[in-house]
């Protein structure tokens, strides 16, 4: 039910013509996919059926595009109207945004630190995101290797 609301936010602001005096660029069509609700904890479906929106960044002729202000609107936008971000996808959101948007956030740390008490399968990315500091990291060992 978000979805007609949020590609109108995303179309005026690709028609206001720029964010800050940055112009908003969008190299490849906006791709939109449906999918039915789930019951993992992290996916960006749980618990209600949802409208996928990308805007993938592309370099033509091996040129990087201007996407940063692009992708702050549309991350913008999309948080407005109740989105979640694809975990494969890039995206400025941590710990404290990400924990409010997903219900089971601290479930799944526990689970997390349980399976992987030593932090073997973190790196510094993941601590970030997480919200995990360094005391959840096996670094301290693996740097005297």
């Amino acid at each position: 039910d978000q979805v007609v609301p949020a590609m109108r936010s995303l179309t005026a602001a690709l028609r206001a013509g720029g964010l800050g005096g940055e112009q908003l660029f969008l190299s490849f069509p906006v791709d939109i996919r449906f999918s039915a609700r789930d019951d993992i904890w992290m996916s960006p479906a749980y618990g209600r059926d949802t409208a996928w929106i990308g805007i993938p960044s592309k370099r033509p002729y091996n040129r990087e595009t201007p996407h940063a202000a692009m992708f702050a609107e549309f991350e913008r936008i999309m948080l407005a109207h109740g989105g979640r971000p694809h975990w494969a996808k890039e995206h400025s959101l941590r710990a404290s945004v990400l924990s409010k948007l997903y219900a089971h956030w601290n479930d799944f740390l526990a689970v997390r630190a349980q399976l992987d008490p030593e932090g073997v399968f973190l790196n510094d990315y993941l601590r970030d995101l997480l919200g995990v500091g360094a005391h959840a990291s096996g670094a301290a060992r693996w740097s005297r290797l």
